[in-house]
């Protein structure tokens, strides 16, 4: 029978549990530092919990629940669940099913949400087989660095500058404005307005934001680029970088302020961030957008090939 241990980063089974994540998600490993920095940012306001599962002296599968502060609504909890694939279809994935709905239900909890990947099949059959029902679809993509075309958009830099706007890194902005932590902040929480999702998102406090970003480990201010018009903050464009994997970035957000939309200004900060990740031999970029946004078709613009997509389920529980 599987046993279900709650773990934080202080148990001796935490590190067993990053393993048995990072077997599960290959292409999407984690170090100690990254998880528990996201640990970390529920603080004590919101409920997380992490557990692992042993069966027959074995640790075959790990995940977690939380109120997603991200997301935050009254009785809204999100999961995962991953199974060690040699461990699968032997009622473990059903065992922790079971578990969080009790905590779900002693809770007094209403909603859950979980992610799914499109290729994990067995996954998104369990989970519809379950009463989910996908309520989000993020395709993915993915640029190959050394098969980007820099001069394909190089009237599109220049009509760029021509309109006054000048792109820098954060590397170099802050060096001339003392107030960058703050700037940065009020365009990244107008541009995150426009992020379509599921549910509504919860604003974040300047000091959350600055938690969240720059002491997250893999922010490198040099590849954060931000568009000015003369002082103004009005366009952003950001990477992240896996510890694991120092040559793969991930695109935290990018985005442009409505009125400086249709510019081209999306497209020049894209360019520039691809001539970093270059500029330091790096491999690859990858991202995910909603399936309607028009990121998502700048980004095949782009030279970024199609990824299978993230699926967000939904079960609405007591309703």
């Amino acid at each position: 029978m599987p046993r279900i241990i709650e773990i934080d980063y202080n148990s001796e089974l935490y590190s067993e549990a990053l393993e048995i994540w990072n077997v599960v998600w290959p292409d999407y490993t984690e170090t100690l530092e990254e998880w528990k920095h996201f640990d970390d940012n529920f603080g004590s306001k919101y409920f997380f919990q992490r557990y692992i599962v042993e069966l027959d002296g074995k640790y075959v599968a790990t995940g977690y629940i939380c109120e997603p502060w991200w997301s935050h609504k009254p009785g809204k909890y999100q999961f995962d669940i991953a199974v060690l694939k040699e461990f699968r279809n032997q009622g473990i994935g059903s065992n922790c099913f079971e578990y969080l709905e009790k905590i779900l239900n002693d809770r007094d909890g209403k909603k859950f949400n979980v992610h799914g990947y499109e290729s994990y099949e067995d996954g998104i059959n369990f989970l519809e087989n379950r009463g989910y029902n996908i309520v989000l679809r993020e395709p993915g993509s993915k640029l190959t660095i050394s098969d980007f075309d820099f001069d394909k958009f190089k009237e599109t830099e220049e009509r760029v500058r021509e309109d006054g706007i000048s792109i820098h890194s954060i590397a170099q902005i802050e060096k001339i404005d003392a107030n960058w932590q703050r700037n940065l902040f009020e365009l990244y929480r107008e541009i995150i307005k426009d992020v379509p999702n599921n549910d509504e998102l919860t604003e974040r406090s300047y000091e959350q934001f600055k938690k969240l970003k720059y002491e997250a480990p893999g922010f490198e201010p040099k590849a954060c680029f931000v568009a000015l018009d003369s002082k103004k903050y009005v366009g952003l464009s950001s990477l992240s970088k896996q510890q694991s994997k120092p040559k793969e970035f991930f695109t935290d957000l990018t985005g442009v302020l409505r009125d400086y939309r249709r510019k081209g200004i999306a497209v020049a900060l894209k360019v520039a961030v691809i001539q970093y990740v270059e500029s330091i031999s790096g491999i690859s970029i990858e991202t995910d957008n909603e399936e309607n946004n028009p990121m998502y078709n700048i980004n095949i613009l782009l030279g970024f090939k199609p990824l299978p997509a993230w699926l967000t389920f939904e079960k609405i529980y007591n309703s």
